[in-house]
């Protein structure tokens, strides 16, 4: 139960920070940047075709049955 937790923490973690990115670029400075969210977008293609692959990652927080 707690690696659940610790994963669900840290996916919670990094898209509240590509949030409070986005914000001060697009909410306070009126800039369009669409490179904060390609980057994010390569990182979860990448990070799902590793899975699909078989490639065991380190914040995928494995249940220990």
């Amino acid at each position: 139960m707690t690696g659940y937790l610790v994963a669900i923490a840290t996916l919670v973690g990094i898209r509240a920070l590509l949030t409070l990115g986005l914000n001060v670029q697009w909410g306070l400075t009126g800039l369009v940047n669409l490179g904060v969210v390609a980057f994010f977008a390569i990182g979860a293609y990448t990070s799902g075709l590793l899975a699909v692959s078989g490639v065991a990652l380190p914040s995928a927080g494995r249940p220990r049955w």
